[in-house]
């Protein structure tokens, strides 16, 4: 019997990373993004916020993931990113921008592709990294909320500690620091970007823009 595995790209990044319907025309991509500023479209995630939902998918440890009320069961799947991509095709179907997963024990755990953080009476919170990838946007938001004296706890957060909270946001290489102001339909805080995301943000541009000297040796200069 033979096996065949295929892999593929879509022609966008992200949500269509599986479109293997056209493998000769998708191929694959290499993509380069340079960013130095906060977008000044009024309109940007990076500034209204994301709709977030709560994924069908489970995550069960770090380095292996099991699907979840899915019928993929007469398929072999292998990819670090197949739960993501297909956790974000189902928040994509259902008219939100991006999915949230929860750990096995039902605590959060992370979005497709971004690490999370909520804000509560001024405290920073994030799901500690037994059932998420320790990002290294993450470790940045972590060390940065840090120097601005803004407290953190790494803790096991729930969806009602979400839904509960003042602000959110996702964090990663592509969506830097980008404001989760919706959740299963219903407005986390005012349904805003929060003061606090705002304030990480701005320092994030600054940093990667290389407009802070502080932080002069996370850059690399061409």
């Amino acid at each position: 019997m033979k096996k065949v595995l295929l892999i593929g790209c879509g022609s966008e990044i992200g949500s269509t990373l599986l479109a293997l319907s056209e493998p000769e025309k998708d191929g694959f991509r290499i993509s380069a993004v340079l960013t130095n500023e906060i977008p000044r479209d009024p309109n940007h995630p990076e500034l209204t916020g994301l709709d977030s939902l709560i994924a069908r998918i489970v995550i069960t440890n770090p380095n292996m993931y099991d699907l979840v009320e899915a019928d993929y069961s007469n398929n072999k799947i292998i990819g670090t990113y197949v739960n993501s991509i297909l956790a974000l095709h189902d928040a994509i179907d259902k008219e939100a921008d991006e999915a949230l997963l929860l750990d096995k024990n039902g605590f959060l755990s992370e979005g497709s592709g971004e690490n999370i953080f909520i804000v509560k009476d001024s405290i920073l919170y994030t799901p500690r990294t037994d059932f998420c990838l320790n990002g290294i946007t993450r470790q940045s938001v972590i060390e940065i909320a840090g120097r601005m004296d803004i407290p953190i706890q790494e803790k096991d957060l729930t969806y009602d500690d979400m839904l509960d909270a003042d602000e959110a946001f996702f964090s990663g290489t592509a969506v830097e620091i980008t404001p989760i102001t919706i959740l299963d339909k219903k407005p986390i805080g005012n349904g805003l970007r929060g003061k606090i995301t705002e304030k990480l943000q701005l320092k994030y541009s600054e940093i990667v823009s290389g407009q802070d000297s502080n932080y002069d040796h996370w850059l690399t200069r061409l």
